[in-house]
């Protein structure tokens, strides 16, 4: 099995790939965002291991655009269990979601689910898989957009819906998540929000489609 890893700290990066050299292939490194892109669309690895924080391109952008040229499964490494972002590298599509402060441990095994086309997360962010589960694939890909600052103009333009589809979408997940208000669900103070997504949600509304297109 060909891995791509990559970490903007380069000991941390080489630690890891101390930890993988004995199992597998580790075809390529990367240093930030950008190079994990165009190292992956060169090497074609099987896996790709993505820090959440690089420069460049973050790991959730980087996920973004891998997956868009292949459906690679990604596991991404984080030192946060911040609920936003983990919510938020879920809703990108990415495989798995490993804490680096459980990568010795786990890593390896993490490795090999993801391939298997098993979701890996480390044990306190598995809450938000279930949150995950109820929304529908166009209130992720909408929910991404908005965690990232997104308007619903631009998440409207960027997912090829008009800006009353995008309104839907949005008061569905704002109704699942329990929080009022877009703005919510880029504040700190949502992490334990996001935590308890979806508990206590009724079920999934359905949006009408809207005759104009943007």
């Amino acid at each position: 099995m060909r891995l791509l890893v990559a970490d903007d700290h380069t000991m941390f990066r080489a630690g890891l790939v101390g930890l993988l050299a004995g199992q597998f292939d580790v075809c390529g490194e990367a240093s930030d965002g950008w190079e994990a892109v165009e190292s992956h669309r060169t090497l074609k690895p099987d896996v790709v291991i993505l820090d959440l924080f690089m420069p460049r391109l973050n790991g959730v952008e980087a996920a973004r655009r891998i997956m868009a040229h292949a459906a690679t499964p990604i596991l991404m490494l984080s030192s946060t269990d911040d609920r936003r972002l983990v919510l938020a590298a879920l809703a990108a599509g990415v495989a798995g979601f490993l804490l680096k402060v459980d990568a010795y441990q786990d890593l390896v095994a993490a490795v090999r689910q993801v391939a298997a086309g098993v979701s890996f997360l480390s044990k306190s962010v598995r809450d938000l898989a279930s949150t995950l589960e109820v929304l529908t694939p166009k209130e992720r890909e909408v929910l991404q957009l908005l965690t990232e600052g997104r308007t619903a103009k631009e998440a409207a333009t960027l997912t090829g819906s008009s800006h009353e589809t995008v309104a839907c979408h949005r008061r569905n997940i704002l109704r699942k998540l329990g929080v009022r208000g877009t703005a919510a669900l880029t504040r700190p103070s949502t992490r334990s929000t996001l935590g308890k997504a979806f508990r206590r949600a009724a079920g999934t509304a359905t949006c009408s489609s809207s005759r104009r297109r943007t």
